[in-house]
């Protein structure tokens, strides 16, 4: 029976752990403190315990829901919601009359005209007037009912840009958060396969001591060994990268905070079935991309009659009032009664009529044309866009499939080959070369399983993503 080298290390470590906590209990055990040390070490490795189990545990619904709580651009997005409601609530109230006052004091010198006589003075004199006035529009071409429909449309987009913000990121966020699961797996087989070679090295030192190997043999495994240990520090790497990466899309400043718990993950179910086109249906309804650039297409028409109103005729309805007094004939009326007395108010109604102000209304009217026609054209290029991706992930799953169940043939194959040779291997038949070859061929095909999986995993929920919105593992 042979022992596994990390075993060893392993009670190696415990020995050595133990060794040190005798000597310091030993140390300090006549000491006055001892109870007290004793109290003292026992908490600070009950409060380390505590941390770790209480260390936060991140799975894909966890860093989906942070991400989409703390994006920057989300938070930025919402805001030019805001930006349109704030907007929308201006259009309407610009459909209410405007009301204004002024008030004013003159004082004159030399001839002028008195404005409670309206005769010619020479003296110095003082006067005030107040007023205040009021208009509504009548008519401008239905531009103010316009503009309230834009706006309202203008809010339903930015709330789908910000929805297709918030899917681009779930995308990603599930695709970064797939490859750290497959770079733990890397991890778990690496170790497996230094496990496996320390094996092979302790069993390798007993026939060489023995005499029954060449040193060359014990040399070779020697050399597995360090390439195991160096594939282990590849896979970490890799595993900090990933890990890395997805801290940056949650935007955590530490990507050391991400304790990413391994969780099985099986195979979802294949859509082999081509029905493309009613996938595609489905999209163009749920797709924010889509839903936007439609009301994009609205609000360019609306543009368009705004832009057409300003060649008919407003017609708008006022009011004013106002009063006077004059230091004058303060000696005669006091200021209390020049104020009622001098009231007066005029109710005008007002009609505009557009006749040449050099072609900016038919220019504007024309870049509204042409606006409507460039925003169609967009909206259709995103609609083909979808179309095309759709296509690219119905057959990126199926390759993905094909991939994965050849990976398999290929493990079970190498995973056969590897118990014949292994057998050889242990009667002496085939030397320490020649079964590291077999068994690197087994790991290479377990670690190219591992990334079929993975990969057809990310492409079936790509394409369902699509169509339902929906990812989950």
């Amino acid at each position: 029976m042979y022992f596994s080298g990390i075993n060893i290390k392993k009670k190696l470590e415990k020995i050595r752990k133990k060794s040190f906590f005798n000597f310091f209990f030993l140390k300090f055990k006549n000491t006055k403190n001892n109870l007290m040390i004793r109290y003292l070490i026992f908490v600070f490795f009950l409060f380390n315990s505590f941390n770790a189990k209480s260390q936060k545990v991140w799975r894909l619904k966890d860093c989906i829901d942070y991400a989409l709580k703390n994006n920057i651009l989300i938070k930025q997005s919402k805001l030019n919601t805001e930006i349109s409601k704030s907007d929308e609530k201006f259009s309407k109230l610009n459909l209410l009359p405007r009301i204004n006052s002024n008030g004013r004091f003159n004082r004159n010198q030399g001839r002028s005209i008195d404005p409670f006589s309206n005769s010619f003075i020479e003296q110095v004199n003082s006067n005030m007037n107040f007023s205040y006035n009021s208009d509504i529009v009548l008519f401008n071409g239905l531009s103010k009912i316009n503009q309230i429909k834009k706006s309202k449309n203008s809010i339903k987009i930015n709330e789908y840009e910000t929805e297709n913000i918030k899917n681009n990121l779930i995308s990603s966020i599930a695709l970064n958060y797939l490859q750290i699961l497959f770079n733990i797996e890397l991890c778990t087989l690496a170790n497996n396969q230094l496990d496996l070679s320390l094996e092979q090295e302790l069993r390798l030192s007993n026939l060489y001591n023995e005499g029954l190997i060449s040193y060359g043999e014990l040399l070779n495994i020697q050399s597995q060994i360090a390439l195991d240990e160096k594939q282990i520090t590849d896979s970490k790497n890799q595993l900090q990268l990933s890990k890395l990466q997805l801290a940056q899309l949650l935007e955590l400043d530490d990507f050391m905070q991400l304790n990413i718990i391994f969780d099985s993950i099986s195979i979802p179910p294949v859509i082999l079935i081509d029905d493309l086109e009613n996938d595609y249906k489905i999209a163009l309804k749920n797709q924010s991309l889509i839903k936007s650039g439609n009301l994009k297409i609205i609000n360019s028409k609306i543009d368009y009659k705004i832009a057409k109103s300003n060649i008919y005729p407003s017609l708008s309805v006022g009011l004013s009032a106002g009063t006077i007094f004059s230091d004058n004939v303060s000696y005669l009326f006091s200021f209390w009664d020049q104020i009622r007395n001098n009231r007066n108010s005029v109710i005008y109604l007002s009609l505009n009529i557009p006749i040449f102000n050099n072609w900016i209304n038919k220019n504007n009217i024309q870049k509204s044309k042409i606006n409507i026609e460039n925003t169609i054209l967009s909206v259709q290029t995103d609609k083909n866009n979808l179309k095309q991706n759709m296509q690219i992930a119905f057959n990126d799953q199926l390759s993905a499939y094909k991939n994965y169940i050849a990976s398999e043939k290929v493990l079970i194959s190498n995973q056969e080959e590897y118990n014949y040779i292994i057998e050889k291997y242990e009667l002496g038949i085939v030397n320490s070369f020649e079964f590291n070859q077999i068994k690197n061929k087994l790991i290479n095909s377990k670690s190219d399983l591992l990334q079929a999986k993975y990969d057809f995993i990310f492409k079936i929920q790509l394409y369902k993503f699509y169509s339902n919105l929906n990812f989950s593992l």
